[in-house]
C-alpha cells in the first residue's frame, strides 16, 4: 500500500526507511520509484515534508529529554530502549533515542553537533557504520560522539545490535512476531543474525523479514522480565558505556563553562 502525500502527519520519523522519493520522468520514461535520498542542494522542495517531521520530532525530544543518542537503523531504537528501561530505569526518561542515521546520514546528527546538544551516534560494527563514521567525521561530527559497537566488544568486523543477544532468545522474539510464519533458528558464525532470517523468511514463506517488528518484541520481552543471562549482560554493558559517553560531554561542557 503507498500513499501519496505532501503532508509530514504521515511520515514516521522513526521509520524513514519506508519513506520513498516517486517521480514522473519526461519524454515517456515513465514513473520511477526509489529510496529516499538526502542529496546535497537537490529536490529540496520534495524533501520539505521529510524536513517537517523530523523537525517536529526533534523539537517534542529537545524539550522533554537531557540526552539524545541517534541509532543506526531503525531495529536500534526499540532494543535500546528496552535495554535503558531494564537496566537503567532512573536514566531512561533522560534520553531520547532517534534515528535512523543509514536513512538520513548526515542531517540529524550536523543538527545536534549545531545545536550544542549533548548527543551520540551509535553505529554498528559493519561495512555500512564505517562508511557512515567516516562520512559523518567528514562532516564535521567529533569522533568522541561517535560510538561503534566494536568500541565496547571485540567480536570481529561484522556484527549488529542483534547480534549481541542469543540465538534462542532472539529466537522466541521472532516466533513471538512471526507466529503463523516460523522458521528453523540460524546457528550463529554464519554471519550477522538478521540476514540470515531475512534469507529464510523469503526462502521458507516468500516473505520479507522486519527487523524493526522484531526488535519491538525484543523491547516488550524486555520489557516483560524475558530475557537470557547472556543477553541481558551484553545489554547492560553497551547501555552503560554509552551512558557513560554521553554524561561525560555533559562533564566536559560544565568544565569549559
Amino acid at each position: 500500500m503507498i500513499y501519496v502525500t505532501h503532508s509530514p502527519a504521515m511520515i514516521d520519523t522513526f521509520n524513514l526507511e519506508q519513506v520513498r522519493h516517486v517521480e514522473l520522468l519526461p519524454d515517456m520514461q515513465g514513473t520511477k520509484i526509489k529510496k529516499l535520498a538526502f542529496e546535497g542542494g537537490r529536490n529540496t522542495d520534495l524533501l520539505e515534508p521529510v524536513r517537517s517531521a523530523v523537525g517536529a520530532s526533534l523539537i517534542t525530544t529537545l524539550f522533554s529529554n537531557e540526552f539524545n543518542l541517534l541509532v543506526e537503523g531503525a531495529a536500534d531504537k526499540p532494543i535500546l530502549e528496552g535495554a535503558f528501561n531494564r537496566f537503567r530505569v532512573a536514566d531512561s526518561s533522560k534520553i531520547a533515542i532517534n534515528g535512523s542515521v543509514s536513512e538520513t546520514g548526515r542531517l540529524l546528527p550536523q543538527f545536534y553537533q549545531r545545536s550544542g546538544l549533548p548527543f551520540l551516534v551509535y553505529l554498528d560494527a559493519d561495512a555500512r557504520g564505517r562508511d557512515l563514521k567516516r562520512s559523518l567525521e567528514d562532516a564535521g561530527i567529533p569522533a568522541h560522539k561517535i560510538i561503534m559497537l566494536s568500541d565496547v566488544f571485540d567480536r570481529g568486523d561484522d556484527f549488529e545490535t542483534e547480534d549481541m543477544l542469543t540465538r534462542d532468545f532472539y529466537s522466541s522474539a521472532v516466533v513471538a512476531t512471526y507466529p503463523a510464519q516460523t522458521v528453523i533458528a540460524p546457528d550463529d558464525g554464519r554471519g550477522k543474525r538478521t540476514k540470515l532470517y531475512e534469507q529464510a523468511y523469503k526462502a521458507g514463506h516468500g516473505i520479507g523479514f522486519s527487523k524493526r517488528r522484531v526488535g519491538e518484541t525484543v523491547k516488550r520481552l524486555l520489557g516483560s522480565g524475558g530475557g537470557d543471562e547472556e543477553s541481558l549482560t551484553a545489554l547492560e554493558q553497551l547501555t552503560k558505556v554509552i551512558w557513560e559517553r554521553l554524561r561525560a560531554q555533559v562533564t566536559a561542557q560544565a568544565a569549559q563553562a
